[in-house]
């Protein structure tokens, strides 16, 4: 069991699949730099908008199709102006592009500027079971929304982490093969992940001596 490290959104975007008021620059959560996403709550209660998280670069980080999922966590760098908000909800978004899974929010109360939160852990796949694959798509990731009550306050959002913890399997891939040319040597070769013999062509194992055919 392994992690990948903490792996930054590449694409923010204010949905107005739920909520009523937009976040600014959603693009802003793409790096860790205090050029925040923000999104004015005044006169309230009000609601955000989803600010939505994807494009997660986790091939770069590692992840190949065949690991096996084991946890998912997130981590959002976040503020507010005035103490009166709340998170509204927390949940991943499939390789569809559908919002799935356990709701992560409790309705905690958020912090000054730069308040960092954690969601999830590494054994906890949110009421789901990805595959790699779909954690590997563009369409991969999290939304967010607060709200606020009732005192007027602008929400901030600096930058949105996703971290995933895998099982690999270490097991070689063997495919052999028999290729026979002239006389009573036969040479086999058996392509695999590691070791290879030094020498050889990297993935190969040469053998000299009379097949069994």
């Amino acid at each position: 069991m392994s992690d990948l490290g903490w792996v930054l959104a590449r694409t923010g975007v204010s949905d107005s699949a739920v909520g009523t008021e937009a976040w600014t620059d959603p693009g802003n959560i793409t790096i860790d730099d205090a050029s925040n996403t923000t999104v004015a709550l005044n006169s309230g209660p009000k609601e955000t908008e989803y600010l939505k998280a994807t494009n997660f670069n986790f091939s770069a980080a590692g992840l190949v199709a065949t690991d096996q999922i084991l946890g998912i966590e997130v981590k959002i760098e976040r503020g507010q102006s005035v103490n009166f908000i709340t998170d509204k909800s927390i949940k991943l978004v499939d390789s569809d592009g559908n919002v799935v899974g356990d709701e992560k929010s409790t309705g905690a109360n958020w912090g000054n500027y730069p308040d960092i939160v954690q969601f999830g852990g590494s054994n906890d796949k949110w009421g789901l079971n990805p595959k790699a694959i779909e954690v590997l798509n563009s369409k991969w990731g999290v939304v967010f929304q607060a709200e606020s009550n009732p005192t007027s306050s602008t929400a901030s959002v600096d930058a949105i982490w996703m971290k995933i913890t895998i099982l690999r399997d270490l097991t070689p891939n063997i495919n052999g093969t028999v290729t026979v040319g002239q006389g009573t040597i036969g040479t086999r070769f058996i392509d695999k992940r590691w070791p290879v013999e030094e020498g050889l062509i990297a993935g190969h194992t040469k053998q000299t001596r009379r097949p069994n055919l």
